[in-house]
């Protein structure tokens, strides 16, 4: 019995430390954080990133081909908007609230304060400092890596389309069966 009581009493010390260990953090804790990770600098350098990605994109895409100077501007004017668009739909205003609730719902407060003495710190700060260079230089080397990856798997569709106009039984969308027609017959 006494060592129940012992126990129970134990329990009743920790348990304040044990709730307080999963407490939420506070939405000014999180705010805290993501100014000392810069990440509204960090999300302008992505949308910097962004723009210059799609740029190349295009230019990658239309290598080799004439391009007149009516397509060009409708070609920038969508670029354009496109730049627009995501600038105006992606304000620090907006996107703040997402990331505060999202922080709230992963981390406790116990990690969010560690976190935050982290970036606080001169190692924390040369990180947050350097991480748009890092970001842009990961984006450029993924742009390299995904023109060739994207030829590989424009080859995989095509090939699957033509797999699938070979075959001689197609499925209707009920499920029955029917025999296949060439896709250029009506």
């Amino acid at each position: 019995m006494k060592r129940l009581l012992i126990l129970g009493f134990c329990l009743l010390v920790a348990l304040p430390t044990f709730a307080a260990s999963d407490e939420r953090p506070s939405p000014e804790s999180v705010k805290q954080l993501l100014e000392a990770t810069g990440s509204r600098k960090l999300m302008d350098s992505m949308l910097n990133q962004m723009d210059a990605s799609m740029q190349r994109g295009i230019e990658e895409s239309l290598k080799g081909k004439y391009v007149s100077p009516a397509q060009q501007a409708i070609i920038d004017d969508m670029r354009a908007k496109f730049v627009t668009l995501m600038r105006q739909e992606l304000t620090w205003d907006t996107v703040e609230p997402l990331i505060v609730d999202v922080y709230q719902r992963t981390f406790t407060q116990e990690e969010v304060s560690g976190m935050l003495a982290f970036y606080r710190s001169k190692v924390g700060k040369s990180m947050a400092a350097k991480m748009p260079q890092v970001m842009a230089a990961s984006s450029q080397l993924m742009q390299s890596r995904m023109s060739t990856l994207i030829p590989k798997i424009q080859d995989l569709q095509r090939n699957t389309l033509h797999k699938l106009e070979a075959s001689e039984v197609l499925q209707d969308p009920s499920g029955q069966a029917e025999p296949s027609t060439p896709a250029s017959q009506p």
